[in-house]
């Protein structure tokens, strides 16, 4: 979706880009943000987010990946996306 530039509103494409950088960074900082949680509740609940922002905008993480369990969530997504298409 392009938008004329004089009323101010983005591209879809750069739109989309925005979102894909959104993305990389959560996917690069999850990992971090659960090694800096000392208790186990804590490393849990971050981990049920992820899983649950990821099933939301799983299209979205399409072909990022990580090492640990969120690389392992995010090929459970990938797993989906096969599923669906």
């Amino acid at each position: 979706m392009d938008v004329d530039s004089s009323s101010g509103s983005t591209s879809g494409n750069e739109m989309e880009n925005k979102r894909r950088e959104i993305f990389e960074k959560i996917v690069d900082g999850v990992g971090p943000c659960y090694e800096r949680q000392t208790g186990e509740l804590d490393r849990e609940w971050l981990q049920e987010w992820f899983r649950m922002v990821v099933g939301t905008y799983y299209e979205d993480f399409n072909g990022l990946t990580t090492d640990g369990w969120a690389g392992e969530i995010l090929r459970e997504a990938e797993e989906f996306r096969n599923l669906l298409a």
